[in-house]
C-alpha cells in the first residue's frame, strides 16, 4: 500500500506521490479494501530497484525537513518526460 511503500523507501507520502507522478513507480495490482475502497499495491522488488536508482539523490530526499519542498517535486511528470 502507498503508506507502507513510502515507509520502505524512507520518504514522506507526498514524496512517494512525486515518484508515481514522474512515472518512476507504478502500482502492480489494485484490490478491494474496506468500505468499498480500492487499494493500490506496490511490489517490493520495484521499491528495491527504485531505492538503488542513481537518478534520485536519496540523501537529499531523506534530509529534507517536513516543512520544506522535496527535491522530488521538481521531477518531470511522466507525460512531460515521454515527449
Amino acid at each position: 500500500m502507498r503508506d507502507a511503500a513510502a515507509e520502505v523507501l524512507g520518504v514522506r507520502e507526498s514524496d512517494f506521490d512525486h515518484l508515481v507522478r514522474a512515472g518512476l513507480l507504478a502500482h502492480s495490482e489494485v484490490v478491494g479494501g474496506r468500505h468499498h475502497t480500492q487499494v493500490r499495491l506496490y511490489r517490493q522488488a520495484d521499491l528495491d530497484r527504485l531505492a538503488r536508482s542513481r537518478r534520485i539523490d536519496w540523501p537529499a530526499v531523506h534530509a529534507t525537513a517536513a516543512s520544506h519542498r522535496s527535491p522530488l517535486a521538481s521531477l518531470p511528470t511522466k507525460k512531460t518526460a515521454d515527449r
